[in-house]
């Protein structure tokens, strides 16, 4: 039985930047996406795509933003 690859070129992917602690981890995460080829774009403060701007937050704040249904 073969399984399909979980990321295809039509696949876009949306990632919160986070808190500090996993800020960086997840930047790794979307240059491992772009690397395979899909699309991802991430929510933060500087984003250059105003959509995807999100306004200032203290860190303790960032896990409940994430879990918000978009």
């Amino acid at each position: 039985m073969s399984s399909a690859p979980m990321l295809r070129e039509e696949t876009f992917v949306l990632i919160f930047s986070g808190d500090a602690k996993t800020r960086d981890l997840n930047r790794r995460l979307l240059q491992d996406i772009r690397k395979h080829r899909c699309r991802a774009e991430v929510i933060n403060e500087n984003s250059p795509i105003a959509a995807l701007r999100s306004p200032e937050r203290p860190d303790s704040v960032w896990p409940i933003t994430e879990i918000r249904s978009v």
